[in-house]
Formats: C-alpha cells, structure tokens, sequence
C-alpha cells in the first residue's frame, strides 16, 4: 500500500478506530472496536471502461482473499466506455460478489441504467429519486 492514517469515527456513543490503507484507486479501511478488527472495507475508485472491469476481475478475488474484506464497494459509473454503466458489466460486478456498486454524474451514460437502477446494491446519485423510473 502507498499510504495509511488512522482516524476515529463515534457512532451511538462508541468509539470506532479506522485505520485507511490508500494505493491507487482502492482505500482499504479496518474498523476497530474495543480492540477487536470488527469489519474490513476495501473501497475501489472509478472502474473506467472495460479495461478497467477486466483489471479488477483479475486482481479483486486474490485482494478480498489476502485481506479478509468483508465489505465490498466500487464506484462503476465509468465502467463503460469511461461513461455509464451497462447490464453485463452490472452483472459482472455482482458476479464478483462486489456489495455495493456507487453511481456518480456520469450514471446516465447507458440507457442500461434503468433497467437496474433500484437494484438494492446500487448506490445511486442524490438528485435521483427512488422510484422515478417504473
């Protein structure tokens, strides 16, 4: 890893340490309570086209297995020819046991997108209400 910092969070009255591991595009962060690893997150930045989803295919399984990750999160509004997000890299992703994929101004750029926008693992953007599409 390139970077690493530590910092505390307080969530209903307890203290959680987080401990943030930074290389590239992936943060890999430790939560820690009273002592204990409780959660490790591994948060991946932008997959940027097929490429990238090609990348991340070859390198997630063996990074989730050396870390112990217990939760998964990619931004894949750029999965797509670096714009939107289509079915079968969405199908991919999850295939990938990926739990939560982020969608940011760039979600639109496949007509896809509508089709699985109110998947329960879509993180989609704030100015776009639940239930618009139907």
């Amino acid at each position: 890893m390139n970077s690493s910092f530590i910092g505390n969070i307080i969530v209903k009255n307890r203290c959680f340490s987080l401990i943030f591991y930074i290389s590239y595009s992936m943060m890999y962060i430790e939560v820690i309570w009273k002592g204990r690893w409780n959660l490790k997150i591994l948060a991946v930045g932008d997959i940027v086209g097929e490429n990238g989803v090609k990348k991340l295919k070859e390198i997630l399984p063996k990074i989730k297995q050396e870390n112990n990750i217990d939760f998964c999160i990619v931004n894949g509004e750029n999965s797509a020819g670096g714009m939107g997000i289509t079915t079968k890299i969405f199908e991919c992703l999850l295939n990938l046991k990926i739990d939560v994929i982020t969608m940011g101004n760039h979600t639109w750029g496949k007509k896809d997108i509508f089709s699985f926008i109110d998947h329960p693992q879509i993180i989609r953007p704030a100015n776009y209400s639940k239930g618009v599409v139907r």
